[in-house]
Order: structure tokens, then C-alpha cells, then sequence
């Protein structure tokens, strides 16, 4: 492979993935911005449903499969959002997680007045959050980084 090939692939490796960890970061964030807002949206009485411990299949991680109703304006809405972006999906997160929103338990669901279908039992920031912080922390400057060498190569 001759040095101009190598060059070439460098640079849309480095492209994809900075751009990769930037989008990420960006999803990451809207979440946070979402669960912070998300504390000044009303609340509705609901049940919770369902709420159960299910191991995946192919690896040692647990998820808290919840959902709940609530009615907004005499309309019924069902969710599974217990909070806005990923949970760590650790035993004991889940664990903690069914216990909290246990099956027939009634819950306050914060709902988003725009858009009563987006909604989360659990607002703010929160310790679940921890992982999603940490990705922030590490994935934004690493995109920046690597979007910064892209455009440093094209653009000397």
C-alpha cells in the first residue's frame, strides 16, 4: 500500500471515529439535559405494571424491565422509561431498580406538557447516571481530539 493510501485510510479513520465519539457525546448530553428539565415537568399518578429482573442472554447483565400507565388529560399512556439514556445494567443497579418500582406500586410520573408521552420516574441526576457522565467526560474530548488531528491533516 503505497504512503497516499495509508494517508487516505488514516484520515477516514480518524473522521469516523471522532465523529463517532462526538454524536455519541451529543446523545449523551441531550439525555442529561432532558433528565434535568425533566424535574420542573408536571406529574401524574400511575402504576407501575410490570417490573421484573431479566438476565440478558448472552452476557452476565441485568435489566430492570419496567412499565407503567399514567393518564394525562383523560388519555391513558403506557412507558418504559425510567429515566431518559442508559442505565448500568449491573445486577445491583437493576436490583435496586425493580425494588424501587415494584409491580402494581403506585408512582409520580413526571410527563413532558409538549408531549405526554415522554415522560420518566426518575428526573434530574441521578447515581444511575454515572456511567453516562463518565462517557461524556471521556468521549468528548477524545472526539474533539480526533476531529481536531482530521482537520489538522487536511488542512495543515
Amino acid at each position: 500500500m503505497s504512503p497516499d493510501n495509508k494517508e487516505i485510510i488514516s484520515i477516514i479513520g480518524i473522521l469516523i471515529v471522532g465523529s463517532a465519539f462526538i454524536l455519541g457525546s451529543l446523545y449523551i448530553l441531550r439525555n442529561l439535559i432532558k433528565s434535568i428539565l425533566a424535574i420542573d415537568w408536571p406529574k401524574a399518578d400511575g402504576k407501575v405494571i410490570k417490573s421484573k429482573l431479566e438476565k440478558e442472554e448472552f452476557d452476565d447483565d441485568y435489566t430492570a424491565n419496567i412499565t407503567y400507565k399514567y393518564s394525562v388529560n383523560d388519555i391513558e399512556y403506557q412507558s418504559s422509561c425510567v429515566t431518559f439514556g442508559p442505565t448500568l445494567n449491573w445486577k445491583s443497579t437493576s436490583k435496586y431498580l425493580v425494588s424501587r418500582f415494584r409491580n402494581q406500586q403506585k408512582v409520580q410520573v413526571f410527563y413532558n406538557p409538549n408531549k405526554p408521552e415522554e415522560c420518566c420516574l426518575i428526573p434530574w441526576f441521578h447515581w444511575i447516571y454515572f456511567e453516562e457522565l463518565l462517557s461524556l467526560i471521556i468521549f468528548g474530548p477524545l472526539g474533539y481530539f480526533f476531529l481536531s488531528s482530521f482537520i489538522n491533516k487536511m488542512f495543515p
